[in-house]
Formats: structure tokens, sequence, C-alpha cells
């Protein structure tokens, strides 16, 4: 009975978020998507499970991306079905970690459903490449509820259980960045979590992770070097752009106050608003905290902790890794940083509301009826302020494009002759044709078109830069090598192509035409004249 009521209570929260980002199932690819479906049409299966890209690990991103890539194609509405399951699920086991840790359900119902709506998940699930970070968002949430049952209970972790959220954790460090960050901050929270004799395994199962994670990171950066020969771009420049620690701190400050207002009140304060109520709200949920510190139990209190930990690491290395090349209103303005710390936070908020508000609980009518009035003022936020989603129409017309250029240039040239298309850039991804990593056009050719030829004709793709053909061949797969061309080495290609020109014939000399003369005309008398004129 107990879990039909829990599943009542979750229903809400799940809809909700269904209906704010159900949108995102119209999503194209975007950005990097690009640089990543180009590996795997390349065939460079191995090359692209340990790119890091950004600095990242991402060798569980990648392996769920080429799966993806397995089973829907190039149709991005597979991918984004998927990651709108995972949101719902994220969910639920927000829910389930708050639940654990309140032993409130209505509380697990309002948590859940204010950050399942936020307009602050917008970009993580509109744009694929950041899927990663909800996939590491589930394996963290579901070790915190586990985390959050054991101290209910008030038992021992079991070395078994200890050993499988360890391992989801280090799972999670190779998802995106800020798995990391949270893998090394979990290595002081859990253990502070953990105390006594009996969790003496588990305790020091977890601080193992800062050293497991970095070494982890440092074979995959390794086996990248080992691959394709050099290291990656976002690596090599990494030690000139790392920002100095107050710098960091800053950072870290404001990426925690822009998560807490905009979770809190979404898009509904203009602009000039935003900074006041990012302090308001700041201020407001750190009263809240230091209030919950000082009344709460000693287990309550060690999990509220581990919470903000955790959300200071996913911040820590966002701030960290882009502090020294990015403005603080970037981080503002880029959504993709807040999918993870934001639940975090929403998880100690509302184990900091159940510590402050436990009179509450015992008038079960009243906080169903405010639970009510939170679920139709969030339901109303939906259907008028719905999160801003990004469709990437400009992304999906481009290519629409490129594949009529394709088939219109086939159909015109004849038949057993090559096929040859300059090559043109891709803006969103210029930046990755100068390091010699897209090729443009040419790029989007191998991901959308199945082999390097159409309708019977062998294609290439004409490049300016006879470097970075050298280097895309040089790195390229099977199809890459094959269709990638200099301006020098298409020239034959195109006057082969091209129709004869027409052979000069012996020159006859043209029979002259006889003229005829054309009659002379008397002049017509002026009148007045005396000739013609009658005598």
């Amino acid at each position: 009975m107990r879990r039909v009521a829990s599943l009542l209570y979750l229903l809400p929260a799940v809809a909700l978020g269904a209906w704010a980002y159900w949108p995102i199932t119209a999503n194209f690819f975007h950005g990097d998507d690009f640089q990543h479906l180009y590996l795997i049409a390349d065939g460079r299966l191995g090359e692209f499970l340990v790119t890091p890209h950004g600095g990242h690990m991402l060798v569980v991103r990648n392996a769920l991306f080429a799966l993806s890539h397995a089973l829907f194609g190039v149709d991005p509405r597979g991918y984004f079905w998927m990651v709108l399951a995972t949101h719902l699920l994220n969910i639920g086991l927000l829910a389930a970690a708050i639940a654990a840790a309140s032993g409130s359900r209505r509380l697990a119902c309002a948590g859940a459903a204010l950050w399942g709506i936020s307009p602050l998940n917008a970009e993580a699930l509109g744009w694929y490449s950041v899927y990663g970070q909800v996939a590491m968002t589930a394996l963290l949430l579901a070790v915190l509820g586990w985390l959050g049952r054991v101290l209910r209970d008030g038992r021992s972790a079991s070395p078994l259980a200890a050993l499988g959220a360890y391992l989801l954790l280090v799972i999670g460090s190779a998802c995106f960045g800020t798995g990391i960050g949270i893998a090394m901050a979990a290595a002081v929270a859990l253990p502070l979590c953990l105390p006594g004799r009996p969790n003496r395994f588990a305790r020091w199962l977890f601080a193992s992770l800062a050293i497991v994670v970095p070494l982890l990171y440092a074979l995959v950066q390794g086996l990248y070097r080992l691959i394709t020969g050099g290291w990656h771009a976002s690596i090599a420049g990494t030690r000139d752009t790392l920002p100095d620690a107050l710098t960091i701190l800053s950072l870290l400050a404001r990426l925690t106050a822009v998560a807490i207002a905009r979770t809190l009140t979404g898009d509904w304060l203009p602009g000039a608003w935003r900074t006041p109520a990012m302090i308001g709200c700041a201020a407001l949920y750190g009263l809240l905290l230091a209030l919950a510190l000082w009344r709460a139990a000693p287990a309550p209190r060690r999990l509220l902790l581990a919470c903000l930990l955790l959300a200071g690491g996913a911040y820590g290395i966002i701030a960290a890794g882009r502090g020294g090349v990015a403005s603080q209103a970037v981080f503002e303005l880029s959504l993709r940083y807040h999918y993870c710390a934001p639940a975090l936070l929403v998880l100690a908020g509302c184990l900091a509301l159940s510590i402050v508000g436990a009179p509450l609980a015992a008038r079960p009518r009243l906080a169903t009826g405010i639970l009510l009035a939170w679920l139709a003022a969030l339901a109303a936020n939906v259907a008028l302020s719905p999160p801003a989603i990004d469709h990437y129409d400009a992304e999906r017309k481009t290519v629409a494009m490129m594949k009529a250029v394709v088939t219109v240039r086939a159909l015109a040239t004849p038949a057993g002759e090559t096929l040859v298309l300059f090559n043109r850039p891709m803006p969103p991804l210029n930046y990755f044709a100068r390091m010699g990593e897209f090729p443009g056009w040419a790029g989007l050719f191998v991901i959308f078109f199945p082999s390097n030829e159409v309708l019977g004709h062998p294609v290439v793709y004409a490049m300016v830069d006879p470097a970075i053909v050298a280097q895309l061949r040089r790195r390229g797969g099977r199809r890459t090598a094959t269709l990638l061309r200099t301006h020098e080495e298409a020239l034959p290609l195109l006057a082969a192509g091209l129709p004869p020109a027409p052979t000069a014939s012996p020159t006859v000399a043209p029979t002259p035409t006889p003229t005829r003369r054309a009659p002379t005309r008397r002049p017509t008398p002026r009148h007045g004249s005396r000739r013609g004129a009658p005598r």
C-alpha cells in the first residue's frame, strides 16, 4: 500500500516534467553532435570512445552516443526520446532520494516537480552532446537514494551495496565533466555520512575515489594519444587557461546563486531584476540551510552537508575548467552547466525544510493542501511560461541544403563521371575545422550519406587548405581518406568531366549572293513646281 501511495505522489511530478520537456523530441543535432556523428560514421569508433572533448572524460557518454547511432541512425527523434525518458527517470529518482532523506512523500513530490520543470534543464536536455550529464545525474541520484535509506534506517552500509554505489560514481565520472567533480567531492562527502567502525570499508572505498578517478582520467588521455598520436587540443592548452583560486570561488558562488534563483523563479523575472533576485534567493536559501544545520540531528546534518559538497564539486570543476576562458555572464546564459547541481540543491533544500518545518508533518491535511496549491502553481508556470527550447532549425536547414546540392549535382553529372564538390564550412563547427577535426560540408556528407558514391557517381570534396586535408587524411577513417582532395588534385577530375571543346572545320569561302538593285523612284514634284504641271 505504501508503494501505491508513493507512486501516486510521484505521478504529478513526472507528468509536469513530461509536459514541460516533451518538445525536445522535435530537436535536431547541434554543434558537437556533428563532430561525434562524423567520427562514428567515418569508422573511427575506437578514437571516438576515448576522445575527451573540452577536458571532459566521456567514455561512457561516447558509448551511449555510439549505441544511439546504432539504434536510430541519423534520425534525431530516437535520440531525444531517450533523453526525455532519462529525465523522467531522474525526476522519479530525485523524488525517491528526497523521500528517503526527509521521510516526506509530499516534499518529494514538490521538490521533484520543481526541479523537473526548471528552465535550467533546457540546454542539457535539448543538446544531445550534453546527455552524459543527464545519464550521470541518474547514477548519482541512485547513490543518494541508497545513502538516504541507510541513514534513515540507522544501519551500516553493506560492503556489496557500497561497492555498487562506488562503481556508479566511477561510471558517472566518465559520463561528463561534472561527474569528475562529483566523484572527487564524494571522496569526502560519503565517508562523512558513514561514521563508525562498521562502515570502515565503505569509508575507505569511497575515499579512494580521489585517487582512482584521476588515474582513470590519465589512462583515457593516454589511450587517446596512443590512438591519434597526440594530445587532444582541449587538453594541450589547459594549463594556460586555469583561473586563480579567487576567480574559481567567485564563479562557484555565482553558479550556485543562478541555480537557486532560476529554479525558484523560472523565467518570470526580467533581466534587470535577476541580480537582485539571485542575491535574495541565495540569502533565503542560505538562511534556511543555517537554521536546518543548527536544529538537525547528526545523521541528517551529515547528509545535508554531503549534498552541498557534491553540488560544490559539480560547480567547482566547471568554474576551474571554464573560468579562464569565459566571463561570469556566460555561466548564467549557458544552461548546460545547470542540470545535476540544481537537483542536489533541491534535495538539500527539501531536507532542510523537513527539519525546519517538522511541526507541519503533524498536520497532514494542511500539508496536502499546500502541496496541491504548489502543484497548481507549477502547472500554471508551465502553461504560461514554458522552458525556452531551441530546436536548432538552422542546423536542420543546413543539412537539408547540403543533401539537395549533392543530389542535384549528381543528377546533372554525366554517367560514369566523378562528382566534384567544393567544400563549404559549417559555421558552428569552424573551430573544429581549424583544428583539422571536422571538414565542414564534407563531414556532413559522411554523416548523412551511407557511402562516397551517389547515384552511381564517386564523390570527392575539394578543400582550400592542403594542410587541413593532409591532417584529416592522416587521422581520417575509411571514408575521409578517399573523399577529400586539394584544389590542385581536384582540377584534373573537373577537366575530365568537362565537355570536349568543338573541333575546327575547314573554312569554305561563302558564295556571294547577287544583290538586286533597288528601283529608283522619281521624286514627287513639290507643290507649286512647274514640272508636271498641266499645260
